[in-house]
């Protein structure tokens, strides 16, 4: 049974998904009795990087388009359990407070780990314009003399404070 149904425009053109899988382990080690407790849990993260494309500059020149384009930024995330968790908690029983918050700070390190990558950036602000690129291509193929270049934002934003 549906209770709400929304529909939202975002604006964003996703450019690349990521997918890892793997299992993620913690441990919490007490003065001198040691491991107190451990648990590795399978999970996959998938993440959705893109653009705004409210923020997109265009400049025209006599025989070119300039299309500036926005950082890549986060469209969407999500930390998947995979699979049953292994926990050995004998002297410090696991709550699902603690369980949730282990999820939690593991799903913030793989975001942070994307976000902080400039060669991922790079990559999918890279795969943005070629996409972008190529849908425009399709709608200026008859006039061979226009040239169209993707330049990123914060490149005319820095020009412009110069002048």
């Amino acid at each position: 049974e549906i209770l709400s149904h929304e529909m939202m425009e975002t604006g964003k053109l996703t450019a690349v998904e990521y997918c890892d899988q793997g299992e993620m382990t913690s441990k919490t080690d007490a003065l001198i009795i040691g491991t107190v407790q451990s648990v590795s849990v399978p999970y996959r993260y998938d993440i959705a990087l893109g653009l705004d494309l409210s923020r997109v500059e265009v400049e025209t020149e006599p025989d070119s388009l300039i299309i500036y384009l926005p950082s890549i930024e986060l469209i969407s995330d999500k930390l998947t359990v995979t699979g049953d968790a292994k926990v050995n908690d004998f002297l410090f029983p696991l709550t699902n407070k603690r369980y949730q918050d282990m999820l939690d700070a593991y799903a913030l390190s793989c975001r942070e780990a994307y976000m902080n990558n400039q060669t991922l950036l790079d990559e999918a602000w890279t795969s943005a314009a070629k996409t972008l690129k190529e849908l425009f291509s399709k709608w200026i193929e008859e006039s061979n003399n226009l040239n169209i270049r993707f330049e990123k934002l914060e490149q005319m934003e820095f020009t412009e404070k110069e002048e």
